[in-house]
């Protein structure tokens, strides 16, 4: 994800999805993004696991068709992360929710 506008891209993690009312007629999909990831070799942890990132503080409603959502890797170096490992188990942790 595109951090606020600013081409700096940032690994990120999809929490939730949801049906949002643009006016009576008109609804649009958007998706909850946490600028944090979960993986082996992650500097914090809670209690799913390691992970590296930011706080929640950061964490935003952007609608689905955004350019500021890209799939993994396409914007970032992947030279960087060679020595990670990403959680691939953490869809089970957040299953997404319908409404």
């Amino acid at each position: 994800m595109d951090a606020h506008d600013k081409n700096i891209w940032n690994k990120s993690t999809i929490l939730d999805i949801k049906e949002q009312a643009i006016d009576t007629e008109r609804t649009i999909k958007v998706v909850y993004v946490a600028f944090w990831y979960y993986l082996e070799k992650g500097s914090r942890s809670d209690e799913k696991g390691r992970y590296e990132g930011y706080s929640n503080k950061y964490d935003e409603w952007i609608a689905m068709y955004s350019p500021r959502i890209m799939p993994l890797l396409s914007k970032t170096q992947r030279s960087f992360y060679d020595d990670y490992e990403v959680d691939d188990d953490f869809d089970n942790l957040y299953p997404i929710e319908d409404g």
